[in-house]
């Protein structure tokens, strides 16, 4: 199968697109943090519930991670020739969303353990918070990347 190169207008819009998908992740981690935050206060909370909320938000993520990859292969269309900092960044992103993702797995089974492995929704909390701080330092690497490989729109 023989796919034609992207034109500027159409890398573009996937850029656009990119920028859309990483705005709404962004949005649904700030949204888990306040859920995190505020549950604090409240006594009836399990860590059950807790599992149930990254559970929604691993499928959020999910469907964000295969649309990036999606995105960033169709960027390699927009290059004639290949491109050694996009197949760098892929390749790096791959890794970080499986690592993300098993975290997150791991971090859903500790919460949804019949025998609590935390001492304190505190600490449930501060684990919580420490996985989205990694999802956050892997969302910001990953749009420094593409500034690197579309500077002029990244400034706009």
């Amino acid at each position: 199968m023989n796919l034609q190169p992207l034109n500027v207008s159409e890398c573009r819009s996937l850029y656009e697109t990119w920028c859309e998908s990483d705005r709404k992740i962004r949005e649904e981690a700030i949204r888990l943090l306040r859920w995190t935050d505020e549950t604090e206060h409240a006594a009836s909370i399990t860590f059950s519930d807790a599992a149930q909320q990254l559970r929604r938000f691993q499928d959020f993520l999910s469907a964000h991670f295969e649309d990036e990859d999606q995105l960033s292969e169709r960027f390699g269309r927009f290059y004639d020739d290949p491109h050694p900092e996009l197949d760098a960044m892929r390749r790096q992103a791959d890794r970080d969303h499986r690592l993300l993702l098993g975290r997150l797995d791991h971090l859903i089974e500790k919460l949804s353990a019949a025998n609590p492995v935390y001492e304190s929704w505190k600490e449930a909390e501060a684990e919580i918070s420490f996985w989205v701080d990694q999802l956050e330092q892997h969302e910001d690497q990953e749009s420094k990347s593409l500034s690197v490989l579309f500077p002029s729109w990244s400034e706009e």
